[in-house]
């Protein structure tokens, strides 16, 4: 099974990696993917064994030698290959999440990928973000009732008011 490729070039060997996934008895498993700024993240979420063990780690079975003549191990080619899943940039921006699942007893073995795009700009409950509305000016008044410079201000952080 190990030949030399580049991870980016995975996409011809997803079939003999989800063989190899059958042959260890995994059932379903799932990556999550979270996106932003310039960068993201793909880390397992989920392993379904058949033989219902409580593990979530994959073992580092090299499935390939890279370029660099170093061994690519199935963890990392599944990660790789979860992170290009995805049709669209999950990652730049405000980027993306979701995640990505392998089923390797479905029909021969089969892949999708369950994925929300934010939009430019939607960075969430912009309400809960903006603290700075809750600041009040404190202002004095002289003998005549012109105002004097500001002296401090009051942060209302719930009903305590100081």
């Amino acid at each position: 099974m190990l030949q030399l490729m580049d991870v980016a070039s995975g996409p011809a060997r997803i079939d003999d990696v989800l063989a190899l996934l059958r042959a260890m008895g995994v059932q379903q498993l799932d990556y999550s993917l979270s996106g932003g700024g310039d960068s993201g993240e793909a880390s397992i979420a989920s392993i379904i064994w058949q033989d219902q063990r409580n593990d979530l780690q994959l073992p580092k079975i090299p499935v390939a030698i890279g370029r660099a003549c170093t061994a690519i191990t199935l963890n990392v080619f599944l990660e790789e290959f979860a992170s290009n899943v995805p049709d669209g940039d999950w990652v730049n921006n405000e980027g993306g999440y979701g995640t990505v699942t392998f089923l390797p007893f479905e029909d021969g073995g089969s892949f999708y990928d369950d994925m929300t795009y934010r939009a430019d700009g939607d960075y969430g409950d912009e309400d809960d973000n903006d603290w700075s509305d809750d600041i009040d000016v404190c202002t004095t008044t002289d003998d005549e009732g012109e105002k004097l410079p500001t002296l401090g201000a009051v942060i209302n952080f719930g009903e305590v008011l100081s």
